[in-house]
């Protein structure tokens, strides 16, 4: 039986990313938690050769960070990833953005479910 259910809210729609860069949302404890659930959509991307990629990553110290699982979404879909947590304490969302010139918009919420003991 799944644990207790925790609504979460990682990028806001409607957030606008810009350049050739990555942008990190806020490192969270994840400790008490076995799953993370997240819709991603992201819309049409601008630039020249843009691309996209969201990665859900986990850190024992908040400096050597792994990814979970990555991909894009693609335009105009909105895509759920159920990302099973490791042993580690940090959580975070990274997206890149590739290219030249490159604009996108995007959204990622979802739900957290607490580990059952």
């Amino acid at each position: 039986m799944p644990g207790r259910i925790v609504p979460v809210v990682l990028i806001p729609r409607f957030t606008t990313y810009a350049g050739t860069a990555y942008f990190d949302t806020v490192p969270m404890d994840v400790s008490p938690l076995e799953t993370v659930v997240v819709s991603v959509w992201r819309g049409q991307l601008l630039g020249t050769s843009p691309t996209f990629n969201i990665a859900f990553q986990q850190a024992t110290d908040k400096l050597d960070w792994t990814a979970l699982e990555s991909g894009d979404p693609g335009e105009a879909v909105e895509y759920q990833w159920s990302v099973v947590l490791q042993n580690k304490r940090w959580f975070r969302v990274r997206v890149s953005l590739g290219g030249t010139g490159t604009v996108a918009t995007c959204y990622a919420a979802g739900y957290l479910v607490a580990r059952t003991h």
